[in-house]
């Protein structure tokens, strides 16, 4: 009888440490398959904000072909982009009322009051 009850718990055991071993499994799976999920999710979200930065790009490059009498646009107007030290970029002295302004790959200057572009310059760095 005392061996009936040893070898009942001992199978009892072992059942119950498989069922557990197979849950754990069962749930690690589930964990990897979830991070692989959030890795593609990740990877095509990225690849779409890099096309989107590429678009934006082209649609600046495209929009920032400066003419002469037309404005500025806003993005520039900050005093980061003027360029002070016109001498040094071998420009001419800004009239009074003007500001050279280094915008993309071009010095570009503009009236102050009205911002309309007056003379575009390639800057040949």
């Amino acid at each position: 009888m005392k061996k009936a009850t040893i070898l009942g718990a001992i199978v009892a055991v072992s059942l119950l440490g498989s069922t557990a071993a197979m849950a754990d499994s069962w749930q690690s799976r589930d964990y990897r398959w979830h991070k692989k999920q959030e890795r593609i999710h990740d990877k095509w979200e990225r690849e779409q904000y890099k096309q989107f930065k590429r678009e934006r790009a082209e649609d600046r490059r495209a929009y920032n072909r400066w003419v002469r009498g037309h404005a500025l646009p806003s993005e520039y107007r900050y005093n980061r982009y003027i360029v002070s030290d016109w001498d040094r970029y071998h420009l001419r002295r800004p009239p009074v009322g003007y500001n050279w302004y280094r915008a993309d790959n071009n010095y570009v200057l503009v009236r102050r009051d009205n911002n309309l572009i007056e003379d575009i310059i390639d800057a040949l760095d």
